[in-house]
This record gives C-alpha cells, sequence and structure tokens, in this order.
C-alpha cells in the first residue's frame, strides 16, 4: 500500500529476498539496498533490516528458520 514502511526487524536465520513486482529499497543496519523486479538479495544473520518500497512490490522469501527451530537456536530481537 501507498506509504508502507516495514518495521526494524532481525533474527538469526539467514534469509533470501527475491522481488516479483515493484520496487525500493531495503536498509540493512543503515546501509541501503535497491532492489527492483527480478532482483534476488540475502540478508545475513541478526543484521538489522526494513523494507521500504517506493509502490506496491511483491518480495517472496527463503530461509533456515525451521531448521533453526527444530534445532532450538532461532532467535529474532530488534
Amino acid at each position: 500500500p501507498a506509504g508502507f514502511k516495514g518495521e526494524p526487524y532481525r533474527s538469526t536465520d539467514g534469509t533470501v529476498f527475491a522481488c516479483a513486482e515493484g520496487h525500493g529499497y531495503t536498509l540493512v543496519d543503515g546501509e541501503k539496498l535497491e532492489w527492483g523486479v527480478n532482483d534476488v538479495f540475502v540478508i545475513p544473520p541478526w543484521k538489522r533490516y526494513q523494507h521500504m518500497p517506493a509502490v506496491e512490490s511483491v518480495l517472496f522469501s527463503i530461509s533456515d528458520r525451521p531448521a533453526q527451530e527444530a534445532l532450538g537456536i532461532w532467535r529474532e530481537g530488534n
């Protein structure tokens, strides 16, 4: 939606994002990472990030969270 701004977030899983629609940027520990359609990017474990889409966007993600949860080592924080 117009004006959407994600909340800062971090967790122990590494996450891969793929942009299917739209464009914008993600702040990763204060560093600006711009993305658009067909871009793929990774958020390393325990890095604080915040998505800032410029237009309505679709980001798909996959992570190793299920494996970390099964091992009892997954954590999240802000």
